[in-house]
């Protein structure tokens, strides 16, 4: 039987969007989407039960509700460098994964920020009539970072801000390792595919 995933489900990710722009009731959050408040409900308690919202405050009769920031930068982090590695163990990816990502404290708020600003600067329509999934949105995270980072005039730029602030160096060397995983598995991919052409008859280098 397989798991539901709420990061591939479309109508869970369009609230799980609508929660991070700041919609906190089932009510708003139903007018938002033009269905009614139970269907909300349910995939608000989707989202419990995977711990990526939480209840926020009542006010009256509505209860808010709210994203839990560190699970969810845990989980966009983990689904977005697709660890582990063919060539690492599972322990020693879950290891490095806290240390030089989740363990660095102005990494995880680059994430928050990211996605604050990502979903906030997509239009909304966007959003919610294309069938677009949050994990579509980390997929374009991935391919951003990596991209972005082998960018030899950000890099510079970058590294000339670490040198006059030391505190930035957490973030900087993330986002290289991030960079240097992503080279990793795309390696492998190329060579897999060169291999399949040559297996397919064509004669490349």
């Amino acid at each position: 039987m397989r798991l539901f995933d709420p990061l591939s489900n479309v109508g869970t990710s369009r609230v799980l969007f609508l929660l991070v722009l700041g919609v906190k009731t089932p009510k708003a959050l139903a007018e938002k989407l033009g269905v009614r408040p139970p269907s909300i409900i349910d995939q608000l308690h989707r989202l419990k039960k995977v711990r990526l919202a939480r209840l926020g405050k009542k006010v009256g009769k509505e209860q808010h509700y709210e994203i839990d920031w560190n699970r969810l930068v845990d989980v966009s982090v983990h689904r977005s460098l697709h660890l582990p590695q063919p060539d690492i163990k599972e322990q020693d990816a879950a290891e490095l994964l806290a240390k030089q990502f989740l363990g660095k404290e102005k990494f995880r708020e680059f994430m928050k920020s990211y996605l604050e600003i990502r979903l906030a600067e997509t239009p909304l329509n966007l959003l919610l009539d294309s069938g677009i999934t949050f994990i579509d949105l980390l997929l374009d995270l991935h391919a951003t970072v990596t991209g972005m980072m082998t960018e030899e005039t950000l890099r510079e730029n970058l590294e000339a801000h670490v040198r006059k602030d030391t505190s930035l160096q957490d973030v900087f060397n993330s986002l290289i390792l991030w960079r240097d995983f992503a080279h990793h598995v795309s390696n492998i991919s190329r060579l897999a595919f060169i291999r399949a052409l040559h297996n397919s008859g064509f004669e490349i280098e």
